[in-house]
């Protein structure tokens, strides 16, 4: 299961203990052997920095436990728990994303009919760095149209 770790991320205090543990060192390999190209060290350091300030940590996970109590990644996408998105969007997806399955990226119809998905052949999680080019492009292609 790729989004194992959203599970863990349930757990109040378990993944912030985690993820700041031993100088942040979940942190510092996830961006260091991930992307595409890996980030530099003062990149990372200013991710880690950002993520031990008070708050940040829950803030971060938060949005996992938020996504499960919505009934989203794992058990699909309700009426109930959504609003129609009836305004042009735009998902941009790396295809060689570790953690998330390419079907993730594609939205229902019904719930965001508007909507174009673009999925990057070798972006990993972190598209915007392994394909800044291409995804700036697209950005701009995208809310200049």
């Amino acid at each position: 299961l790729k989004s194992w770790y959203i599970g863990a991320f349930q757990i109040p205090g378990v993944a912030e203990a985690a993820l700041t543990a031993q100088d942040s060192l979940i942190l510092r390999r996830l961006y260091t052997t991930e992307p595409r190209p890996p980030y530099t060290s003062d990149e990372v350091e200013r991710y880690v920095k950002a993520f031990n300030t008070p708050g940040a940590a829950e803030a971060t996970v938060n949005y996992y436990r938020a996504a499960l109590q919505l009934g989203g990644f794992f058990s699909g996408f309700t009426e109930s728990a959504y609003s129609v998105i009836d305004k042009p969007t735009l998902v941009l997806w790396g295809e060689d994303d570790a953690y998330l399955t390419t079907n993730m990226a594609d939205p229902p119809t019904r719930l965001v009919p508007n909507c174009t998905v673009v999925k990057i052949p070798d972006a990993t999680h972190w598209v915007m760095n392994d394909a800044s080019d291409e995804v700036n492009e697209r950005l701009v292609s995208f809310v200049t149209s």
